[in-house]
């Protein structure tokens, strides 16, 4: 569902700070942990001293497959897929980095007006446990 507009009530003289975050890729090569916790710290540090937070939350946050790593997985073994076992293995793997994703940006909740989620996801099989809260 796509909200159009968000009524932000200010206090008298209180700020509000639009913040985008994605892109991250937490988990892979490519994600600057310094500059993200950087950004949060910053951001905290703002909702302390009264500010009020608002952060559109723009995708591909974890390091997950990109399409074309998707497809492959799918491919194997003559387009049959894995062994259940198998996915089991990546479900895990990827509801732990999404578990760890939500404690990195635990500080920030509530905080969020939405999300939208990019290229980069993974598509729970059912064969370990998903990863709902994110």
């Amino acid at each position: 569902m796509i909200k159009r507009t968000y009524d932000i009530h200010l206090k008298k003289d209180q700020a509000c700070i639009l913040f985008c975050l994605g892109d991250v890729g937490y988990g892979g090569d490519r994600c600057d942990i310094k500059a993200l916790e950087s950004d949060i710290r910053y951001l905290v540090a703002k909702k302390k001293l009264g500010y009020q937070l608002r952060i559109a939350g723009l995708g591909d946050w974890c390091a997950f497959m990109s399409p074309t790593e998707r497809a492959a997985l799918v491919a194997t073994k003559g387009g049959k897929g894995m062994y259940d076992a198998t996915l089991a293995i990546f479900d895990e793997a990827m509801k732990e980095r999404c578990d760890t994703w939500l404690k990195v940006v635990e500080p920030l909740r509530g905080d969020f007006l939405g999300t939208v989620h990019g290229h980069h996801l993974y598509e729970f099989t059912g064969h370990g446990k998903g990863c709902e809260k994110l």
